[in-house]
């Protein structure tokens, strides 16, 4: 293991450009793993949106840690909560909705690495 980090230390990105009420913390970035990968954990206020969008030339997992809500994949509709897990290939658009009462918490694993 060549680094060890705790999510604590790490400040919260509000990227407004891709949700309402949405917030993440990159863990690694490409730096760290030679562009193999990012790792984000991610949260989602009840009724926030994380914004249809697409990865040119990444695969994206999303693991659903707390709280639930509904994952649209090519206008295909997921409902996701505690424990499900989903993978996306580039190029599918995609969006991120929290239906429920809670936060939704989630990591993102991204592969290669964004820039």
């Amino acid at each position: 293991m060549g680094i060890v980090l705790n999510e604590k230390n790490m400040k919260w990105e509000i990227p407004e450009e891709l949700g309402r009420d949405f917030v993440m913390k990159t863990l690694i970035t490409g730096a760290m793993s030679d562009n193999k990968l990012t790792f984000l954990v991610c949260e989602l206020n009840p009724g926030g949106e994380l914004f249809e969008h697409l990865h040119e030339t990444q695969f994206e997992i999303h693991y659903i840690v707390s709280g639930s809500g509904v994952l649209t994949v090519e206008n295909k509709k997921f409902n996701v909560q505690a424990g499900s897990i989903a993978i996306g290939p580039p190029k599918e658009k995609h969006s991120l909705k929290n239906t429920g009462d809670e936060t939704m918490r989630f990591l993102a694993i991204f592969s290669p690495a964004l820039r």
